[in-house]
């Protein structure tokens, strides 16, 4: 079992985050664009430190405190108020977090969120829409997309889910949404924890009776792209996703479904061959589409190859897949090595072990190595 020190301090309302829905707050205090010299800011005076500071020495880096346990380096210093601090005993590192107590229901945006909410509730959606427009470039921040998401996170869940509001305010929240989470892990996080149960049923089911409205569904699935885990991907999911693609003509928004599939193939066992089969000949005919990126070829390429490992022979390969892996494997042969990181060699070695190993017949492969030992 692990032991611990604490020792709790009051908190600086510039670290304050909450998990509850606050109450609504009507003092004006917060300009949109946090500026240098608004109340709170340079006005206020500067935090003391729990260690004096050598002035001829290197400007300390401070810790940014965060809602969870972190460890904290030996270069950063730390604000004297509003941590909870511990030394773990276990592995002899100093810890810190934003304190318990320290929780409170107002931070930067909780103006700009309140108006948003009233003019929502007074169906000005085309304001809320402009006031929901003017946070995009700030949700995209590390440090405000947490604070935004993790404040709003349960009214903005609620205003998505919502048939009855306007699909283009639904559509700008979702956006909100998948900006806060690009490159931010512990939004992600917190998303996952916090959301209810029927979350993603929900969303597969507006996705299933919401194809005609393309841009709102396309919100949906790259929601779902980030979000979900191989573990949430059922079946039935899978089902859903398929039809759509069938429906879609927007190539976008196919390669987002498959890359959602793919997190199923490549995490899961599966044994549904007639179902299996279909999003085989899918993926065969999309990784030949040469616009799609790297990235999005390594992905789908290990599906296929996922796929076929599990049936082998029951599925049959195309001549036009192999001419294309053909092709690949050639191309690639006669880039610079230079110019190729480890990754990318890896990948260039799978793709030719599968030509015949995989893909085509094994024992020209043996063959093949054969000659070469030869």
């Amino acid at each position: 079992m692990k032991l611990f020190t604490i020792l709790t301090c009051a908190i600086p309302l510039s670290y304050a985050i909450t998990l509850k829905p606050r109450s609504r707050v009507t003092e004006n205090r917060i300009i949109l664009a946090p500026s240098s010299n608004a109340k709170g800011d340079t006005e206020k005076e500067a935090p003391r430190l729990l260690q004096p500071i050598d002035k001829q020495s290197k400007e300390p880096k401070l810790f940014v405190p965060e809602i969870e346990w972190k460890v904290v380096p030996e270069d950063e210093i730390l604000p004297r108020d509003g941590l909870d601090i511990r030394m773990n005993l276990e592995t002899g590192l100093k810890e810190a977090k934003l304190s318990d107590q320290s929780v409170t229901n107002d931070y930067t945006f909780t103006t700009q969120f309140n108006d948003i909410y009233s003019s929502i509730e007074h169906k000005d959606y085309p304001q809320a829409q402009l006031q929901i427009d003017d946070l995009l470039e700030f949700v995209h921040d590390y440090k405000y997309g947490h604070d935004i998401i993790t404040h709003e996170w349960a009214s903005l869940s609620q205003i998505i889910l919502n048939n009855d509001l306007p699909s283009s305010l639904r559509e700008i929240v979702v956006r909100l949404i998948i900006s806060g989470m690009r490159n931010n892990p512990p939004v992600i996080d917190y998303i996952r924890v916090h959301s209810t149960s029927d979350l993603v049923s929900t969303l597969f089911y507006e996705i299933n009776n919401n194809s005609s409205d393309l841009i709102l569904l396309k919100r949906f699935i790259t929601f779902l792209e980030q979000y979900l885990t191989p573990n949430d991907i059922i079946p039935k999911y899978l089902s859903i996703l398929f039809q759509t693609y069938k429906l879609s003509k927007d190539k976008q928004l196919n390669w987002k479904i498959l890359e959602i599939v793919s997190k199923y193939y490549n995490d899961n066992q599966f044994s549904d061959l007639p179902h299996d089969s279909l999003w085989f000949d899918t993926f065969l005919n999309e990784i030949q589409d040469p616009s799609i990126d790297e990235w999005q070829l390594r992905t789908f390429f290990k599906t296929l190859y996922n796929i076929k490992l599990q049936y082998d022979t029951e599925l049959t390969i195309p001549s036009n897949y192999l001419n294309w892996l053909n092709n690949q494997i050639e191309s690639r042969s006669n880039l610079n090595l230079e110019e190729r990181d480890e990754e990318q060699l890896s990948f260039d070695k799978l793709l030719k072990q599968s030509r015949h190993k995989i893909f085509g017949n094994p024992l020209a492969d043996r063959m093949k190595h054969f000659d070469d030992e030869l």
